[in-house]
């Protein structure tokens, strides 16, 4: 998991895999305090709100300007969390990652 980390840095992109309890495992990138609490919950919350129609998030998509912040459930405790900044970026997180179904 975590060499999928280096990857994305290579491709300029910064990453985080957090627990689902907010803990930061790794980081490509100084993560300032507070954003893994943040992307935790903000997973959790799409999560529950997908279980109540019977499904589950795998990825949430928030779009901020010209960035997305991509969360993307890795198993079943951790989340990755990427600031994608460019078309190319987000070409390369899904050469390194595959489409998520």
């Amino acid at each position: 998991m975590f060499d999928i980390l280096e990857k994305l840095k290579a491709a300029g992109i910064m990453a985080s895999v957090i627990r689902k309890d907010g803990s930061v495992q790794g980081s490509n990138f100084n993560i300032p305090d507070g954003v893994d609490s943040m992307a935790s919950a903000s997973f959790n919350i799409g999560d529950a709100l997908m279980k109540e129609v019977k499904d589950e998030a795998t990825e949430l998509i928030i779009t901020a300007g010209p960035k997305h912040i991509i969360m993307r459930a890795m198993d079943q405790e951790n989340i990755l969390f990427c600031i994608i900044a460019s078309k190319e970026q987000y070409d390369a997180y899904r050469s390194v990652l595959g489409p998520k179904e």
